[in-house]
């Protein structure tokens, strides 16, 4: 039996370019070795794995069932060992990969655009693939690795994953001026309940918590129409369609341009927490430092 040392990286490209060559005279002289020397190396392969590992014929070389399927496992090998050699000579000059990252709109537009613009300046060579979705679909992407990183409201569990606080807002109450509670020191959820209200995507953390607060009441609001992000929902509120909830910045960034009244909502819920999710243990470098640069500094 061959010696294990010689079932090298070496002899398994030898094994392939016999294989794509059928020959070989040709597979030696394509990687420059002595085509005695490479057959001394197949042979000790075949004596290796006690098997035949091709047909010899007079057309050439053909690979046995058995050489085809160390065939579909040596490419899989070598293709992985090629992409590890390029990661980490990526590594040696800075940090490179791709983050994939799920969270609702909120976080994306109130939060994300300047830190991950500081984190990208830092690390040029990283890429960040970002996609907007509910909570709940982001803690399952996240469990199940289709993404890296999971920003999500406070109150949608996060089982099997580890949790990072990440933002706090507080949401206020909209409404367009001259609205009948546009003079109002502050709304309770009851107060919202005479008039057509904008709501959130069903199934948001927004509208999840509006659900709550209702069922404590024994009450239901008049939802008119619901739209997926809170910039949407004060576009509607300036064409007088209803009133709504929105977090605090964005209703303050769209008060003049818009002539948004704002009223802020008395309810223990007002307050909004928002968290990062990962997988529990090693992540990936690249992966690591950018929940590292999201994480809030003390």
């Amino acid at each position: 039996m061959a010696n294990p040392a010689q079932f090298d990286l070496v002899t398994l490209r030898l094994f392939v370019a016999v294989c794509e060559e059928h020959s070989i005279n040709r597979a030696a002289e394509r990687e420059h070795i002595a085509a005695s020397a490479l057959s001394r190396r197949l042979s000790e392969l075949e004596a290796y794995f006690k098997l035949s590992l091709f047909r010899r014929h007079a057309r050439g070389l053909e690979p046995t069932p058995a050489g085809l399927a160390l065939l579909h496992h040596v490419r899989i090998l070598l293709r992985d060992m090629a992409q590890m050699e390029s990661e980490l000579t990526d590594h040696a000059s800075g940090l490179k990969g791709t983050v994939k990252l799920h969270a609702n709109v909120w976080s994306i537009v109130q939060y994300l655009p300047e830190q991950l613009n500081s984190f990208l300046s830092q690390h040029p060579l990283v890429n960040i693939e970002i996609e907007e979705a509910l909570s709940a679909a982001t803690v399952k992407a996240v469990a199940g690795r289709q993404a890296d990183i999971g920003i999500i409201g406070s109150n949608v569990a996060a089982l099997g994953l580890q949790v990072i606080p990440f933002r706090r807002d507080r949401l206020v109450v909209v409404m367009a001026d001259g609205h009948p509670l546009s003079e109002r020191d502050r709304l309770r959820l009851g107060d919202l309940l005479p008039y057509d209200f904008i709501g959130s995507k069903r199934g948001s953390a927004i509208d999840d918590l509006i659900l709550r607060g209702l069922a404590e009441i024994g009450a239901t609001l008049k939802t008119r129409i619901r739209v997926s992000g809170p910039e949407t929902l004060c576009r509607m509120v300036q064409a007088h369609m209803g009133i709504g909830l929105v977090p605090v910045a964005c209703a303050e960034r769209h008060r003049e341009s818009m002539r948004l009244a704002i009223v802020p909502f008395d309810e223990p819920w007002a307050w909004r927490e928002l968290n990062i999710c990962v997988p529990h243990g090693d992540l990936p470098r690249h992966v690591r430092m950018l929940v590292e640069h999201l994480r809030p500094q003390d």
